[in-house]
């Protein structure tokens, strides 16, 4: 299933996706409004159990820097998709045990 972003009828081919952790199943990602503040988030959940977290983009974070001191990231569409993504797939999985 291709992210589906609703207000701007964008079509994106479907990334590679572990399954979910908890119940291995589909995971889908969403482009929506941003709950918080401004700007929009980039969703990723499990179709069945829900489990999942968000990415917001379009919008300033506050990062501190040590050298330079406060510091706003703003990030777009395609790095929070990559993001989103990268943090999804990066968890372990638990060991698989077989009788012998």
């Amino acid at each position: 299933m291709p992210v589906v972003n609703i207000e701007r009828k964008e079509y994106i081919p479907e990334p590679e996706l572990a399954p979910c952790p908890f119940c291995g199943n589909t995971v889908s990602i969403k482009d929506v409004e941003a709950v918080y503040g401004g700007g929009r988030d980039m969703i990723v959940r499990c179709d069945l159990c829900r489990v999942g977290f968000r990415h917001t983009y379009d919008w300033a974070y506050a990062v501190y820097n040590h050298d330079k001191g406060l510091e706003y990231k703003t990030y777009t569409r395609e790095q929070a998709l990559d993001e989103v993504i990268r943090r999804w797939n990066r968890r372990t999985y638990p060991l698989r045990l077989t009788t012998v």
